[in-house]
């Protein structure tokens, strides 16, 4: 066989073998094909956006469920202010006054009375709401040496250590201080004239009654 032939042959051989194309290969594989044959960049783009999307949309939900939440929450649950009632007797000169005072946050005074002096029920608001309770006391009480001055808390969850500072702030002439007296209590139902047994219930109609 002559070296044309050979050559020639070879040719043929070499014509007739189908070479891959990569590159359309390439451009077929799955990566290239994300979203509906987009590219990979657009792709990328289209997935943030779609994640984006579901974030905003779950934050505007749990806005709304927050919102509602705090909407069925009664009226007290949100914004609940301590609230206790403060019974001030002063006995001084052979006179006995007795002092109502509705203290909300144990510091700011809604209702300073001036209930009874001696027997002679009196029932006047002194006009001192939104006073700090020491001002209101240091305003109201004049006190002087001789003086014997009892104090007695009202109100849920009150502590002794409340009726405490209120006893300091008429040292040191205030004797003795008590939480939730029941002898107190009967008092307070006394002049109101209500039937009611629950402290809270009382302390809201006492300033119901004097902030009219």
């Amino acid at each position: 066989m002559r070296l044309k032939d050979i050559e020639g042959k070879l040719k043929s051989e070499h014509n007739s073998q189908t070479v891959p194309d990569v590159l359309q290969r390439a451009k077929k594989a799955p990566i290239n094909k994300l979203l509906d044959g987009q590219t990979p960049l657009k792709a990328f783009d289209k997935h943030t956006a779609v994640r984006l999307l579901w974030c905003v949309m779950l934050l505007l939900v749990t806005a709304v469920l927050a919102t509602f939440a705090i909407a069925m929450l009664p009226d007290g649950a949100k914004d609940e202010v301590a609230v206790c009632y403060v019974n001030v007797k002063v006995e001084s000169g052979g006179e006995t006054v007795v002092y109502g005072i509705v203290v909300e946050n144990y510091e700011t005074v809604s209702v300073f009375v001036k209930e009874k002096q001696n027997q002679t029920v009196i029932a006047q608001n002194l006009q001192k709401r939104g006073y700090s309770l020491e001002s209101a006391i240091n305003d109201v009480c004049e006190q002087k040496e001789g003086d014997r001055i009892t104090i007695c808390v009202l109100g849920k969850d009150v502590s002794a250590d409340f009726a405490n500072a209120v006893k300091d702030m008429f040292s040191p002439y205030a004797a003795n201080t008590s939480v939730n007296d029941s002898t107190v209590i009967f008092e307070l139902k006394d002049f109101l004239g209500s039937d009611k047994t629950d402290v809270g219930a009382l302390i809201d109609e006492y300033v119901t009654k004097f902030q009219q």
